[in-house]
This record gives C-alpha cells, sequence and structure tokens, in this order.
C-alpha cells in the first residue's frame, strides 16, 4: 500500500470466486448461494442476501477447516490431496488413476471414491438446511470432474432434504476469482467516491447500459 499509494485489500480466492460465479456465472438469478472449490484442498463462498459474506477475522467460508465426527477435519476426507493419499494406499498409481477406475466401473475405486464424497455431501446438506441455499456451484480441478460431480449429486439427493437445492457445476472455470475481485474491486470505488464506506463488503454492483 505504501510502495503503490493507494489502499490494499486481500481477498481469499475462493471467496472471490464465489463471488464471480454468483455474478456471472452459475449463481445468477438467486439469493443465496455457495461455491465449492475441490481441489487440492477444499475452500468455498458464501453469498447470502445477495452479498458476499467476509467476516472481520478473515475466515469466513471455511468449508475444508470444519471437523467430522472422527476428529479429522473435512479435506482430510475430501479434498484432491487426500484422494491421492487413500489412492497410493490401495495401489492405484495417483488420485487420477483412481478416477479413471471409477469411471471404468472398477469397485474398489466406487468405494474408495464415495468415502471420500460422502462427508462433503453431509456438509451440504446440513449448510442447505441452516442457510437456505438455493444453488450451489461446484469448481476445481477434481469437482469439475464430471464423474465426481455426479457422485456428489447422487449422494446429495438422498432422502431427507426439505427442499432441492440443485448442485451445479461452475461455468468460469480458472477466471472466477478474476472477475470477483474485478467486481469487488469496481464496488469498492463507487463507494469510496460516494462516501466514507470503502470496505469490501461485497454488494452486488450496479449495472448500468454497456455493461
Amino acid at each position: 500500500a505504501e510502495q503503490w499509494g493507494c489502499p490494499l485489500t486481500l481477498v481469499n480466492d475462493a471467496r472471490a470466486a464465489a463471488w464471480g460465479e454468483y455474478l456471472y456465472g452459475a449463481g445468477q438469478g438467486v439469493d443465496q448461494f455457495l461455491f465449492v472449490t475441490v481441489s487440492t484442498g477444499v475452500g468455498a463462498g458464501l453469498v447470502l442476501n445477495r452479498r458476499l459474506h467476509l467476516a472481520a477475522n478473515g475466515f469466513e467460508g471455511e468449508l475444508g477447516e470444519t471437523r467430522l465426527g472422527d476428529g479429522h477435519i473435512l479435506e482430510y476426507h475430501a479434498s484432491g490431496t487426500a484422494l491421492q493419499r487413500v489412492a497410493l494406499g490401495q495401489g492405484f498409481a495417483s488420485g487420477k488413476a483412481l478416477l479413471q477406475a471409477f469411471e471404468q466401473g472398477d469397485a474398489l475405486a466406487s468405494h474408495l471414491l464415495r468415502g471420500a464424497i460422502a462427508p462433503l455431501a453431509h456438509k451440504l446438506f446440513d449448510l442447505i438446511v441452516m442457510l437456505g441455499l438455493e444453488q450451489i456451484a461446484i469448481g476445481g480441478g477434481l469437482g469439475l470432474r464430471p464423474a465426481y460431480l455426479a457422485l456428489l449429486q447422487h449422494e446429495l439427493a438422498q432422502p431427507g432434504l426439505p427442499y432441492p437445492c440443485p448442485l451445479v457445476a461452475a461455468q468460469l472455470g480458472d477466471d472466477a476469482g478474476l472477475h470477483g475481485v474485478a467486481a469487488l474491486l469496481a464496488t469498492s470505488a463507487c463507494r469510496s467516491s460516494a462516501g466514507p464506506d470503502s470496505g469490501l463488503n461485497g454488494s452486488k454492483p450496479q449495472q448500468t447500459a454497456g455493461d
């Protein structure tokens, strides 16, 4: 900030991607939206009442850090790193090889992948009920694999949800965070010029002709 002579704000990549997907991708048209990225770890971002949820301490949406009944955090079971560990321990060359075996109908690969996906599906179930989510988008190198997404959709479709909440693939790919950051900065600039409130609170930017 001193070198550039302007305010500097840090935004978590998953939260920025959530805002980008909400404005320009899979979250358009809803008020309560969750974006989850499953890759090396498990990250997330929440849009509640059309505003990006940003906590004062910077630890909002840390889905992968939530604990499970066995004492481990969700990332221990549901991340790409976890799948790699399980795959190597069961004789597969890699997590990717395990996924390929699942896609080819391998029974062991199916069992292992379901074991990785079930804890995430349970967490998503809880969030749907607690927050009134209307749409969930899954991104990340692992989350966007068609076989992974289809199995997660199947797990989440089990009886018990009080209302349907679509689970879809994220649409913006690796550029979601860039779109989200640009929108946050534009909102911040507008607020700064309009008054003293220049914080990045994730309010939806107003669109004008030509946007």
